[in-house]
């Protein structure tokens, strides 16, 4: 059962929807499911070992629907292969979907790992764990370009779990109760939130930077039992989280959290437009320049930029003074300019509490 152009999908309750997405002749039409029966939809590819998505017709599955019984051969409700690295642009979106969890351990929209699926829209749906502790709402692998939006959410383990290579995520208009955590994305990058109101139990967003890239946080509500937001170094390479408009961020522990990882010599970066975040709200970060701020003193001085100030107390034995030469750089201890002492090819200052200005001149 398939179709050439576009088709709405309509079912009643308890629909098991395995959305494999494998080549497959088609014809235009209207696909109605009995209760208790399992779904698997074909679709057509321009290749001819491949499948995927990214054929010349779109999938919506619309409707009032109820989907409610995770009877796919991998136990989750629905899953997609997206074939391969082939490009194109089909979409596969669901529309007005009740997802309801019959059991742990399973997700509602699932990814298959190393297929690359992409352009997957959820919206205007419900995820509901129906009392169970262990569901995912997406459970993304090597996935592009997905959208959940205009969503209500909960119980759920996760909203969204990158597994592996998550890249062009957007969550806006979600509404997530007592989630477990609401996005974990360790290998995300180009993630965008906005307008979410997540109450979690553990953690409201955290993100590792084994991808790199940036994520933008713009008009959220996070109430989380331990942090809101963390921006994790995993990986030698550069993380920027943006927070744009008005967001409340209330954890239990330190709102917004830098954390390096062991020794990985990672660049995170914080940057504020936001008026209600201060320093005092960013931990895990020792300096900045104007709203930019950096995990390591080191990362600020190697930055282009007039002014690095301290947003806490460093102690370091030496510190690298990046790009810049000693006589380019005006100390102060206490509020007053220091001159640093050369000693062995290494200059020094008084130690604690020392604020650095980085000028160009």
């Amino acid at each position: 059962v398939s179709w050439a152009s576009s088709a709405v999908f309509s079912c009643s309750s308890s629909l098991a929807l395995a959305a494999a997405l494998m080549p497959w002749g088609m014809t235009r039409s209207t696909i109605t499911i009995a209760r208790g029966a399992t779904a698997s939809i074909y679709k057509n590819t321009a290749t001819k070992n491949g499948g995927g998505i990214y054929a010349a017709a779109a999938l919506t599955i619309s409707g009032a629907l109820t989907v409610g019984s995770s009877t796919a051969a991998n136990g989750n409700t629905a899953t997609v292969n997206g074939g391969g690295r082939t490009p194109g642009t089909d979409k596969l979106i669901f529309r007005n979907v009740n997802f309801v969890a019959d059991k742990n351990s399973m997700a509602f929209v699932y990814t298959v790992k190393s297929s690359f699926a992409k352009f997957i829209t959820v919206e205007n749906c419900t995820f509901n764990a129906n009392g169970y502790s262990t569901v995912y709402g997406l459970y993304l692998r090597h996935a592009y370009d997905i959208v959940i939006k205009d969503t209500v959410v909960d119980g759920l383990y996760d909203i969204a779990y990158g597994q592996s290579a998550v890249t062009r995520l957007t969550a806006e208009n979600v509404t997530a109760t007592n989630v477990t955590y609401g996005f974990w994305m360790p290998y995300g990058s180009d993630l965008v939130f906005k307008n979410l109101d997540i109450q979690a139990n553990d953690t409201g967003i955290y993100i590792y930077n084994n991808s790199g890239g940036t994520a933008t946080i713009e008009d959220v509500t996070i109430n989380a039992g331990h942090h809101a937001v963390v921006l994790e170094g995993r990986a030698a390479k550069t993380n920027t989280l943006v927070f744009n408009g008005t967001n409340n961020l209330v954890g239990g522990t330190d709102n917004i959290q830098l954390r390096p990882y062991q020794t990985v010599d990672a660049t995170l970066k914080i940057v504020v437009n936001d008026a209600g975040i201060t320093d005092a709200d960013i931990v895990g970060a020792d300096a900045k320049i104007g709203n930019v701020y950096y995990n390591t003193l080191e990362k600020a001085l190697a930055a282009e930029g007039d002014t690095v100030t301290l947003v806490t107390d460093v102690t370091r034995a030496s510190v690298t003074t990046g790009s810049k030469t000693i006589d380019q750089y005006t100390f102060y201890v206490d509020g007053v300019k220091v001159t640093p002492v050369e000693k062995d090819g290494k200059y020094y200052v008084a130690v604690p509490d020392i604020a650095a200005q980085h000028l160009d001149t």
